[in-house]
C-alpha cells in the first residue's frame, strides 16, 4: 500500500485526534461548514460549526449531546 494512503487512513481513523481544520458537516452540500479546534471522536470535539440558512432542518437519529453556545442567529431545537 502507498505510503500516503497509510496515512490518509490513519488520519481519517476515529481514534486518530486531529487539530486545526475545516470539514464540511454532511458533505459540502449540506450547508454546515465545521471549524475545528480540536477532534477527537470518542472523547471530544471542540470547534465552531457555520450553518447557512435552512441547512439543518431535518431530524437526526444519531444526535449527541453537546455544551452548545450560539453566537449569532436564532434555532429551535426538540429533544425527542
Amino acid at each position: 500500500m502507498e505510503t500516503m494512503t497509510i496515512l490518509k487512513n490513519i488520519y481519517h481513523h476515529a481514534w486518530f485526534p486531529r487539530f486545526f481544520f475545516k470539514k464540511f458537516d454532511g458533505g459540502r452540500d449540506s450547508g454546515v461548514t465545521g471549524y475545528f479546534l480540536v477532534e477527537f471522536k470518542p472523547l471530544f470535539s471542540i470547534g465552531l460549526l457555520h450553518f447557512k440558512n435552512g441547512s439543518r432542518d431535518n431530524y437526526h437519529s444519531h444526535a449527541f449531546n453537546a455544551l452548545t453556545w450560539f453566537l449569532m442567529g436564532k434555532i429551535t431545537e426538540q429533544k425527542l
